[in-house]
């Protein structure tokens, strides 16, 4: 019967004529309908399913017998209950009896009796299998399940591969998603093999060519001389082949996207389509280009007309296109009467070939100044508009803004890049410097605020920002002052606090190429480099970075609004590089290694019987003092000591 039994639900036999929603999952879709309780019969109860509901069940209470014969009615089952009904007591089945040629069964105690009356054969051991248990929510949907297999028996789709049950919400979010040329549809990947939108291979790529409901759709086109009531399609796909609303919608217009020769759905007079941006949709067919521009979060069945193979075009046809060039053919006369004048088409097209040259080299400047290399098509966008503007009458203004730019959002990009492109010549000279400025003041993330201004600034200056409507050249002016104030007195802080420092690491520098003179002086050198120590270049490596920042940020009035190239070294402040420390350490090192060994050989040379001389007493004075000194106090014969000293041990 059904594919799975839900979990939580509640159905009560105490709630009279309200209808309660029922869930079942069926071969893996998810249909809905509703339970009324009553205690009599009522003829209305018969009345046309709404809301997207599939089923009805309806639960007599101590009613009389009522002839069946008059309700004919595929998805309605009537559950007739005689007897008291108390929500705790057990409702195992213990007889059936057949009445009539319906079922009919008897609850624990003989307190209730169900009779069921479907339009089914008669099986006398399916009520034992629905009416047992005490959660009535469960009865209810095997009562529709087992109405649903006797409707269903074969589903127009692959169900067996699903993973999951579909749900119509499933079914909006692929309406939503499976035209997207740019995204990969995680939703059609889960769902398209079993509904024949995708093949098992690459599931998230769109292609029906083995969809089994568009050979129902097309024998439907067939039967109805190749157009098709939007209303009778729908109700087929719907109860007559088990696809849920939003499936059926979902289908018809996969068709229409699919379909060579190419298909237009036909719109009623009142519809209320929007594009995704928001703006109405102005036309009276959609066309497969379309579909993708289309926000499809409304009621469909209030949409469309008629679907058909595409039609000449009229001017209300046109007006997604041609409206966009010639503005007037919305007004209501031209729009009553299906004809514009050729005068008003030739001067829109005038003024339109007129305005392009202009706009075109705007735009190359532009792109220049910016250096965004990848917006040329923005360009490209403009030379369309030439093409399409030796246009004769509207059809072909139609044709040509279809064929050219693939929908009317794309043509309306291209004349807002135009509008803008008028626009911005006379402040690209400003805002080539204020790029200038930018790309120079590398800003790390360390300061976070800084960072952040300096980020959404460079977004609000690029092509894509600078040629959409909402932009504003005095606000850009304003944010980048904004950020040039607070990174200049940033950077000037540190340039100030930088030069102070630098310094002290030139004399710095100066007192390691004093020790360093000092070990070449005590012979050290070669074992040093026998140990991996090159300290020659080590030193040398540091004096070029200090070289560097230093011609990096000397001239530079901090009152000014100069910025230092390198003024990344003095926004994270990661100098001294990793040269100088390590050479600090190792020669640190050395040093300590040196003046201990030299000061073991002293104190331990036995002296015994010999009065130490003065230059022994004054290398022990010299050693046991400071490093810092070691090089001040030595003397060259000093120097010549420790090595004779040395070489000796």
């Amino acid at each position: 019967m059904i594919d799975r039994i839900s979990v939580g639900s509640t159905i009560h036999l105490s709630l009279m004529r309200v209808p309660q929603t029922l869930l079942v999952t069926y071969k893996g879709l998810v249909y809905s309908g509703e339970i009324i309780v009553t205690d009599k019969w009522d003829s209305r109860l018969v009345l046309p399913f709404a809301n997207g509901c599939r089923f009805r069940i309806v639960v007599v209470r101590d009613g009389n017998e009522f002839d069946w014969s008059g309700v004919q009615e595929n998805f309605l089952v009537v559950c007739v209950m005689k007897g008291s009904y108390q929500e705790s007591q057990s409702s195992t089945v213990q007889q059936l009896v057949l009445n009539h040629g319906n079922e009919c069964g008897r609850t624990h105690r003989d307190s209730r009796i169900w009779k069921i009356f479907w339009p089914m054969d008669v099986d006398t051991a399916l009520v034992a299998k629905i009416f047992h248990g005490d959660q009535p929510a469960l009865w209810f949907e095997r009562v529709a399940g087992t109405l649903l297999e006797f409707n269903y028996p074969y589903l127009p789709v692959q169900l067996e591969l699903l993973k999951e049950p579909i749900t119509d919400i499933d079914a909006q979010i692929l309406i939503d998603e499976l035209f997207e040329s740019e995204e990969t549809s995680q939703t059609l990947k889960a769902f398209g093999p079993a509904l024949g939108l995708s093949k098992a291979e690459n599931p998230s790529i769109f292609d029906p060519s083995d969809c089994r409901v568009f050979s129902l759709i097309e024998r439907e086109l067939d039967n109805d001389n190749y157009s098709v009531g939007w209303h009778d399609l729908t109700r087929k796909m719907i109860w007559d082949h088990g696809l849920t609303n939003n499936l059926a919608n979902l289908f018809i217009l996969s068709f229409v996207v699919y379909k060579n020769p190419q298909m237009e759905l036909m719109l009623l007079p009142d519809h209320d389509l929007t594009f995704k941006h928001g703006e109405p949709f102005s036309g009276d067919r959609i066309t497969s280009e379309i579909i993708p521009t289309i926000d499809w979060g409304h009621d469909l069945n209030n949409t469309f007309r008629l679907l058909r193979y595409e039609q000449p075009i009229t001017l209300s046809g046109s007006i997604p296109y041609v409206s966009l060039v010639i503005p007037e053919v919305k007004k209501f006369e031209f729009i009553q009467h299906d004809v514009i004048e050729n005068k008003i088409i030739d001067e829109k097209l005038t003024k339109l070939k007129g305005s392009l040259p202009l706009a075109i080299q705007t735009m190359k400047s532009l792109l220049d100044v910016t250096g965004v290399y990848t917006s040329e098509h923005l360009v490209e966008s403009l030379h369309n508009l030439k093409i399409l503007a030796q246009a004769r009458d509207f059809s072909e203004i139609y044709h040509e803004a279809r064929r050219i730019f693939g929908n009317p959002l794309e043509l309306s990009k291209a004349l807002n890049i135009l509008e803008s492109a008028k626009n911005i010549g006379g402040y690209l000279p400003e805002l080539n410097r204020m790029i200038r400025f930018l790309s120079r003041s590398e800003v790390n993330q360390t300061n976070e605020p800084l960072f952040i201004q300096w980020n959404r600034l460079k977004v609000e200056v690029s092509p894509g920002q600078i040629l959409s409507k909402g932009w504003s050249w005095r606000e850009a002016q304003k944010d980048f002052s904004d950020f040039k104030r607070s990174y200049l007195a940033f950077y000037h802080r540190h340039h100030k606090g930088y030069q102070v420092y630098l310094r002290q690491m030139i004399i710095e520098t100066d007192r390691y190429q004093i020790r360093l003179d000092l070990l070449k002086q005590l012979n050290w050198i070669h074992r040093l480099e026998d140990k991996g120590y090159n300290l020659d270049r080590g030193l040398s490596i540091v004096k070029k970075n200090i070289k560097i920042c230093s011609d990096g940020i000397e001239g530079i009035v901090p009152e000014g609004s100069a910025v230092c190239v390198n003024c990344e070294l003095v926004l994270d402040d990661k100098f001294p590089s990793i040269e100088m420390k390590q050479l600090s350490r190792e020669l640190e090192q050395i040093l300590r290694e040196q003046v201990a060994e030299v000061h073991f050989l002293l104190s331990n040379r036995d002296l015994q019987g010999r009065a130490r001389s003065g230059i022994e007493k004054s290398v022990m004075q010299t050693l046991s003092g400071e490093l810092g000194t070691l090089a001040e106090t030595l003397d060259d014969e000093m120097i010549s000591y420790i090595n004779n000293l040395i070489e000796g041990s």
